[in-house]
């Protein structure tokens, strides 16, 4: 019902597309040739743009192989021709049994059953192994598997993980997002789009995309947040910078979390760019406050029936509350008279250490090693090797003595 978000406030939709031009910058640079300055002009190549992850995509030509009866895709091209160029032939091809096995293990994470395993292996069809990659592919496994490869991406975790390791209680409901966008074949667009700005993407009134949506921004929300953090200021600056960081890796593979203190040194990411998209971040609300502990924020996702039933198991909770207050109260009052009925077993016990106390006038009266930790005030010191009584054997030479624990 409720689902911690990262809500863009309203009047910063009007900057979105600005967010996702910074976003889509690099692929322009990749087709420009041009790096990024601190002053945003158009400058010269950066050194960073040499590298083979800036070029732009190149469809090479394939290699030419001598086993072209092997070859069944362009792929194949290239395993066989680095095959035949160290002399090496192809694994003969496995059998039914076990490519079902890789596949299922591969698409599901599970091994398949007997019964599908004797299914396919009878299936002479020219279509059985698509048949195969269609059911797995529609299969509910299929999400639960591939999802946790995007989880781990986006830092996903049922607490938050920093020094007070606070509980996520509806982290779970981003965790079924993401395993139900792949389970519906989502457009990856889209999916990237949700989860940066769900709450401001045009749902056309349904009420089941907004919900979607809003909890797919949960991806602004989870990961490691240091709530306790004494400067309030710092502690946002610090969440928008795991944000920022956590986007550059999770959708474009790149540290940008490096240029908050200065230019990247390997990738052509600017300071400059990453404080443009840090003021965007700034106006994201994603915490309830910045007090310690700080609270994240979290918003009714539920339709009108559900946020009413909602209200009224709150309000059933209220009552129950009230009602073990009033319990504790009278529990605490029993207790109090029990105790005040024992008072005089508690001053005979009493009675008897303010006698033993008198003793220590007299010579070692309660033993040397009491006598010798007697403090200006009357009061006994024992070093944590010593004791009151008893034949243990004192160990002075591993721990010394009078260490002060």
């Amino acid at each position: 019902m409720v689902c911690q978000i990262g809500y863009i406030a309203d009047y910063c939709s009007t900057y979105l597309n600005v967010y996702f031009k910074i976003l889509g910058l690099y692929l322009v640079i990749i087709t420009s040739g041009q790096g990024i300055s601190q002053t945003g002009d158009s400058p010269p190549k950066a050194a960073g743009m040499d590298f083979w992850s800036f070029q732009s995509i190149q469809r090479p030509n394939l290699p030419l192989v001598l086993n072209q009866s092997w070859i069944q895709s362009p792929i194949d091209n290239f395993v066989l021709a680095k095959l035949e160029s160290v002399g090496l032939k192809p694994a003969a091809p496995a059998s039914k049994r076990i490519l079902l096995r890789r596949l299922t293990v591969n698409l599901t994470g599970l091994l398949p059953t007997l019964e599908e395993l004797r299914a396919f292996e009878s299936d002479t069809s020219p279509h059985a192994w698509d048949n195969v990659i269609d059911r797995l592919l529609a299969s509910p496994r299929y999400g639960e598997r591939w999802g946790r490869h995007w989880l781990d991406v986006a830092r996903y975790g049922d607490s938050n993980g920093g020094d007070e390791n606070l509980y996520f209680p509806n982290a779970n409901k981003y965790r079924d997002y993401v395993v139900h966008s792949l389970n519906r074949d989502q457009p990856f667009s889209e999916f990237v789009q949700e989860q940066i700005a769900g709450d401001l993407m045009s749902t056309g009134g349904d009420p089941e995309s907004v919900r979607r949506r809003i909890i797919a921004t949960g991806f602004l929300v989870i990961g490691t947040k240091i709530l306790a953090e004494p400067d309030p200021r710092k502690m946002e600056m610090d969440i928008i910078d795991e944000q920022i960081d956590t986007i550059g890796k999770a959708f474009m593979g790149l540290s940008i979390g490096c240029a908050r203190c200065h230019d990247h040194k390997f990738d052509p990411i600017s300071t400059r760019s990453y404080y443009s998209m840090a003021g965007i971040f700034k106006s994201t609300y994603t915490m309830e406050h910045y007090n310690i502990v700080a609270k994240w924020h979290e918003r009714e996702v539920g339709n009108a029936s559900e946020i009413a039933a909602l209200k009224k198991v709150r309000a059933e909770m209220a009552k129950l509350n009230k009602d073990n207050e009033l319990i504790n109260l009278k529990a605490r009052e029993q207790i109090q008279i029990k105790v005040r009925q024992d008072v005089a077993k508690y001053l005979l016990g009493a009675n008897e250490v303010i006698s033993r106390r008198r003793l220590i006038g007299e010579p070692e009266p309660l033993g040397p090693s009491v006598s010798k930790n007697l403090g200006k005030n009357k009061g006994l010191l024992f070093e944590a090797e010593d004791f009151d009584r008893g034949n243990v054997t004192v160990d002075r030479l591993n721990y010394g003595k009078k260490i002060g624990i």
